[in-house]
Parts: C-alpha cells; structure tokens; sequence
C-alpha cells in the first residue's frame, strides 16, 4: 500500500469521546462488532526496533531484489516496491511470482512471534469475525494460540482466504457464526495464492467485489449489520470512504443502527477524510491516536468491565412496582433530580446509578425488570441520548417497547418518556414520539412531568393486578 497523502493536521479530537467507548464496549457485548485489521497493528520486533510488518518487508524486499542501480529510494512502501519491480519487465505475472517467493523467503527466515495488539485483540472473546487486510497470518496465530491454545479443530476456527477466482464466502449459519473465524479480504502471499501487492492490484479486487459470482455475499452482509472497528488501514481518503460505505445498503448520512470506528493515525490528520466524516458520516467515531494505542486501551476497558460483578459490586434488587428511569451517563445529574422529585410526591422509583455495561453479569436482571416487574418505564432523552447509536439505554429501550405492547388499548401506557430542554426526538423508537413527551426543565416543565407520571402510578394502584 502506498502511504497517504497527509494534509494539514486537523486533529479530530471532537469526534471520540467517552460514550464512543461505552458504545463499542456494548457492542461488542452482544457480540455485533467486525474488527478490520490493517497493516499498521501488525507490529513486529526486528533488528531491535518495533515497526508493521509491511514496512519491514517492504525494505528487505527492495534491498533483494534484482535492480538496475538507484531504481528504488530509501523508506519505499510495499507498494512503490512491487509497482517499480513488476514495471521492469514486459511479464508482470513471471514479476510477481518473484516477488510472492521472496516475501514467503523473508516471512520464512524470522519468527516474529505474535504482536501485542493482536494478542489483545484475540482476548477480547466476544469478537468472532475479523476482516483481515495483511498478507500475513499472525491474526490467525494469535486467535489460535490465545482461544483454543494452538490447536482449535474444525468446528471452533476457520479461515477464509478471498480469491478473484472464487470468494470463498462465509456461513451464515448459527453454528459458523459461534465459531472464530478470519476473512483475509485481500489474498495472501503465497504461491497460488494472489494478494494486493499495489494500488492497481487493489483497484482490480473493488472491481471482483462488485462482480456476481465474485462478490462475498454472505461477508458483505454480516459487515452491512455489524458495528465496524477499523484497526490501523492507513489508506487514502478515498479508498477509506470506500470500505465504510461499501460494506452499508445505504448512505451514510441516513440513520442507522450501527456504526463505524476508525482507529488509524493517518486518517486522523487528513483533512478531506476527517471533513467528510464530519460532513455525512457523524455517526463514525474517528479516534484520535494510532491503532496500537486504541488497541491497548481497549483491551484495558475490555477487561475491567469483564470481571466478575462479585468483585466490583452488589446486586441492590430494584423495589418491586418501581418506576423505571433510564437514561445515559452525562444526564446522571439531572436524572437525580427528577428521582427525587418523584419520591417527593411518593412514587418509588429506581435507577442504575452504577450505569453497568457489557459484561456485567447484572445486566440481564435489569433488562428482566423491565420486561416483567416495572410498573413504569421513563427514558429520559437528551441531545446525549440524539448522539448515541447503542449503549445500554437503547437495550432498556427496546425491552420497554416489547413490554409496552401487553399496554396496548388498556388507555395506561408502560412508558412515558421525560425529554430534557432542546431535545430533537428524532432519534427514538416511534412509541416514544407517539408520547405526550413532558420536560424536565427543573421548573413547571419538571412539576408537570413529576404530576403526570403520580396520576399513572395512582391508576395503576387503584386498578390492582
């Protein structure tokens, strides 16, 4: 690949914030988010220094192979490397096999062993397909070693290897989607076995993706409906708004359910890509640092909201009848004090003020709450809750609106959303707009809303079970 054209630095530093982590986090809870793997996370040790195995063999491989004098400058990309080569020779496939038997050389004569982020990334359990765009297979080795301690049989791992030829496409079935399971997009170096060498070779690939036979069906929509984590491409502009668009049914300025994060140092300081996300695609959150980095806070994240609940915290068993609050972390304040106004007028209520995330063994219990035990359900809607995809909110919301169908003609609704001032509603479930939305402004608005949901509890109470 060759490296991108770096504009000036826009460092887009309002587009990740803490509530992407809690979104992705939760994602990958329910088991709905597809890393794509670029060259920049594959960071191999060699000659004392850490540096993309891509790089490394870039030099070596300009350094081997047969060159008229001065025909390729220091610090070329793989890219500039195979392009230059392949242009020497009327024969560009006899140019090619040259170059695959010398990359297999170079892989061959050093055991790199598996590098951190992608060891971090295998531990992360939950994530069971990934998108791989190296020529390597230290993905598949660290998946391997990690999960199943080197030797996962036939049911618990599969790789796929795509082919102009043939697809090699995915299963879709319940029993493929438990296993864990690598797409190399691109190829592999190996023989028989062709990769993306250069920008026309990729070029070529976009065009079989586009071809009936040749597409991966299957793959394309499991990305369609999956969150996307975007690990260390380091493409163009363009090649970058390709792959996030061509893995959607739609644009990407229309609502949507999932989303993308980018974790690529380069792309993060090339103006055009980051103007263009800020443009039509607000929904992709684009992180400030490079791959490694995100990796290995991710995996620092991952692991503290894994451990058992046991450790961090105790079960406190939502008083049976209570009204239910939900909301989303930056709203915390002023969902304590509509709490407090409610129990003022004697309405129990309860909320999760430890706001729990995926991983959490007690998350089913609330969701189990508010399916059968709340009396009501109040989402509390904010310009924060407008500006999230997912995150634990959304899940109470959909079990609130399973719930609200058994309310259905009895004239007393299970929810009765509370929106704070400047809310836009756009973004909710249409049960919710249906609503007589109340405001909670701390003022009239608030004792209008605290006085609306008393009558209901009152009803409720005077109607027994």
């Amino acid at each position: 690949m060759t490296e991108p054209r770096i504009s000036e630095s826009v460092p887009p530093t309002d587009m990740w914030d803490d509530d992407a982590w809690d979104d992705l986090l939760s994602a990958i809870g329910e088991q709905t988010v597809v890393p794509i793997i670029g060259p920049d996370l594959v960071l191999v040790e060699a000659g004392g220094s850490r540096e993309p195995l891509e790089r490394y063999v870039a030099r070596l491989l300009g350094a081997r192979l047969p060159w008229p004098a001065g025909a390729v400058p220091a610090g070329a990309t793989l890219n500039d490397v195979a392009s230059a080569f392949i242009r020497l020779s009327p024969d560009p496939e006899r140019q090619r096999k040259t170059i695959t038997k010398e990359i297999g050389r170079i892989l061959g004569e050093t055991d790199f062993g598996i590098p951190e982020p992608l060891r971090q990334l295998a531990e992360i359990t939950p994530l069971r397909l990934f998108v791989n765009l190296t020529f390597d297979d230290l993905l598949e080795r660290a998946l391997m070693d990690v999960r199943y301690s080197g030797a996962p049989n036939d049911m618990q791992f599969r790789s796929h290897i795509y082919s102009t030829n043939q697809a090699n496409d995915i299963e879709l079935t319940p029993a493929a989607m438990g296993m864990t399971r690598v797409y190399n997009l691109l190829g592999r170096v190996a023989p028989g076995k062709p990769y993306v060498l250069t920008e026309e070779d990729l070029l070529e690939h976009i065009r079989y993706f586009q071809g009936e036979s040749t597409r991966p069906t299957n793959l394309f929509e499991a990305l369609n409906r999956s969150n996307l984590l975007f690990l260390g491409e380091g493409y163009t502009d363009w090649l970058a708004r390709f792959f996030i668009r061509a893995t959607k049914n739609a644009p990407l300025s229309w609502q949507r359910t999932v989303r993308e994060f980018v974790a690529d140092a380069r792309a993060g300081t090339d103006a055009g890509f980051v103007g263009f996300l800020r443009q039509f695609s607000r929904a992709t959150q684009l992180f400030p640092k490079g791959a490694a980095e995100f990796v290995d806070e991710l995996h620092r994240r991952w692991k503290a909201t894994a451990r058992p609940a046991s450790v961090t915290r105790q079960w406190h068993q939502p008083p049976p009848g209570a009204v239910f609050l939900s909301y989303t972390r930056s709203d915390l304040a002023a969902v304590r004090t509509f709490k407090q106004a409610l129990e003022a007028q004697g309405v129990p209520t309860w909320f999760d003020e430890d706001q729990l995330e995926s991983g959490d063994p007690w998350l089913e219990r609330i969701e189990s709450y508010i399916k059968s035990e709340a009396l009501l359900f109040v989402p509390v809607l904010s310009e924060a809750t407008e500006a999230r995809a997912q995150g634990k909110f959304r899940r109470e919301w959909s079990c609130a609106v399973d719930r609200n169908k058994d309310r259905t003609g009895s004239g007393i609704p299970f929810i009765v959303p509370i929106g704070l001032k400047g809310t836009s509603f756009r973004r909710v479930p249409p049960v919710f707009r249906e609503a007589d939305i109340k405001e909670h402004d701390g003022g009239e608005g608030t004792e209008r809303a605290v006085r609306r949901i008393a009558e209901i509890v009152a009803s409720l109470r005077n109607e027994g079970p």
